[in-house]
């Protein structure tokens, strides 16, 4: 069986990864804040002395912080498959 032939990355290609990777673990530290306050806010949302209003108002800023995880998410894949394409 035939091996695939690897081609090697030019050190712009290498940087452009570096780059991209430290992108992403800045993007990924920032869901990880996000992750760990939505976390906290789900606590609350689950304290029985908590009213209807106040679940409903977490359970807003939960979206809100769940659709931004979801845009940084997109936003680090989209660059990564840009990068790949060039």
């Amino acid at each position: 069986m035939k091996e695939p032939a690897i081609r090697s990355a030019s050190s712009e290609e290498l940087q452009q990864i570096l780059k991209w990777i430290s992108y992403r673990l800045r993007a990924l530290e920032q869901i990880a804040a996000h992750l760990e306050e939505m976390r906290e806010l789900a606590e609350k949302a689950a304290d029985p002395r908590s009213t209807r209003s106040e679940r409903s108002e977490l359970n807003h800023k939960v979206q809100k912080l769940q659709q931004k995880v979801n845009e940084l998410n997109l936003m680090t894949t989209m660059s990564y498959n840009e990068m790949c394409m060039n």
